[in-house]
């Protein structure tokens, strides 16, 4: 495994993704309407939940299955059987869990008809538990060294994601989104399997070994699943605060805006990801070798999101345009805070992942307790004084603080060359004032980006927004 192919292989899964968003949210808008789009984003949001062994247990299957195949040892079989035992299984408990109780809340409450409740949140259930189940997969697929087939095989999925969309949500509108989530799940689980069973690894140990790698497996979750807790908190809980402070389009809105952020801050993030597999052996200490590496990486990481971040506050009007219809300062103004608060968190990423992987987490997992109590206690407080766009700030500030931090908890127990610290603070300094400028001259020219928008487009653009458009001026009112 090289990082260049594997880089390139991720940058194109992201890519892919990027796409996918792009066109079934703009199919989801058009044909189902934001308050259908805001509920989905919600449920979604509160399964995350239920799905907090997810995110120790793909890296730490992968990193298992790393220390095993060097000492010759690995049945990856094994390994695929123990995530699914932390990780899937959980998953289904809690989903239902989660579904029954906020079913009965959204019934009661008469939101958007019981027959539309209870479609979503069935096809909200099979994507959660098909997400968790491919998730296995991929850390299997990594921990064997095929991390390039497996991101191949997921643009192959996010394209059968467009053909789904394209053709299924103008048919039959809100049902046709609900299934070709429901089929790109489905079809992506397929896919990775088909990829390991042909692998020639997918061998199974005995059941001492299975129990083995099924306790390791549980320390290091044990240690991680606050962390997971935090990490899936902060999506559902601001969902929520959005909900109650500003209805439901106004998720809509917020979920279109942190979906583009995470694709961007995933693109930026690509070349990153093999630092967690080639980094797996370590302890407190990285070896000589993988010092200058990880310097080199952690400059080359704030320098690819700053230009994403750059990229995303720039062309914030130009996808509200195109997915609702209509440039909205409303969305404009979340896309600038969260990219201006990934930047920030992004300076941490290739130490996060190095921390992560040598399973040191007691610094991590104080961080996310803070990080979730700062994020409920602000998103009230600013909420209730300012609304939604209160709790959009405090997703950003919460947000921003844990990437110094991550960095700070790195350099605890590694050093770094002076030269290159220096660099590190000046580009990252320089990164943020730039940025907040741009955000600044974004928002004074955006009625003269409508006005250009608006003067190019079509009658029958306008025509098939219709139903969005009303929405979103209905929100705004």
């Amino acid at each position: 495994m090289t990082l260049g192919r594997t880089a390139i292989a991720s940058m194109l899964s992201t890519a892919s993704s990027a796409v996918a968003l792009f066109i079934t949210f703009r199919a989801g808008f058009m044909h189902a309407g934001g308050e259908f789009m805001g509920l989905w984003a919600l449920i979604s949001g509160l399964l995350m939940f239920a799905r907090i062994s997810d995110t120790g247990a793909s890296i730490s299957i992968a990193r298992l299955a790393v220390i095993g195949r060097n000492e010759s040892s690995i049945r990856i079989g094994t390994y695929l059987l123990s995530g699914m035992t932390v990780a899937t299984v959980p998953a289904i408990v809690l989903s239902s869990l989660i579904l029954i109780v906020f079913g009965l809340y959204f019934d009661a409450h008469e939101i958007l008809g019981p027959v539309v409740i209870s479609q979503v949140l069935g096809s909200a259930w099979i994507y959660a538990i098909g997400s968790s189940v491919s998730g296995i997969f991929s850390g299997c697929l990594d921990g064997i060294g095929k991390m390039v087939p497996r991101y191949l095989a997921s643009v192959g999925a996010n394209l059968l994601l467009v053909v789904f969309a394209i053709f299924l949500v103008p048919t039959i509108g809100a049902q046709g989104f609900l299934i070709a989530h429901i089929l790109y799940v489905v079809a992506l689980t397929i896919i990775y399997a088909l990829l390991l069973f042909t692998s020639g690894q997918l061998l199974f140990g005995p059941a001492k070994e299975y129990i083995s790698v099924t306790r390791a497996s549980f320390s290091f979750l044990s240690k991680s699943i606050f962390m997971g807790t935090a990490r899936a908190g902060f999506e559902p809980v601001s969902k929520l605060l959005v909900g109650y402070f500003a209805g439901l389009t106004a998720v809509a809105l917020f979920d279109l805006a942190l979906r583009v952020s995470s694709q961007l801050r995933q693109l930026a993030n690509a070349p990153l990801q093999p630092i967690a597999v080639l980094t797996a052996r370590t302890t407190a200490a990285l070896s000589p070798e993988h010092r200058p590496m990880i310097e080199k990486w952690m400059l080359i990481s704030i320098a690819a999101g700053f230009a994403v971040a750059l990229g995303q506050i720039v062309s914030a009007p130009v996808v509200a345009w195109l997915v609702i219809g209509r440039v909205d300062g409303f969305f404009s103004t979340m896309s600038a805070i969260l990219a201006i608060s990934f930047f920030i968190n992004f300076s941490g990423t290739v130490a996060f992942y190095v921390v992560l992987a040598s399973g040191q987490l007691k610094g991590l997992l104080a961080l996310h307790a803070w990080m979730t109590i700062l994020n409920i206690a602000l998103g009230a407080s600013m909420g209730w004084i300012w609304g939604g766009i209160g709790v959009i700030v405090a997703w950003g500030i919460t947000l921003a603080v844990g990437g110094p931090v991550t960095l700070g908890l790195y350099l605890v127990e590694h050093s770094m060359s002076a030269r290159r610290g220096r660099a590190l603070v000046l580009v990252f300094l320089g990164g943020i004032a730039i940025l907040a400028a741009v955000a600044t001259a974004v928002t004074a020219l955006q009625p003269g980006i409508e006005q250009f928008l608006g003067s190019i487009s079509t009658s029958g653009f306008s025509r098939m927004d219709l139903v969005a458009c009303r929405e979103i001026e209905r929100f705004h009112a």
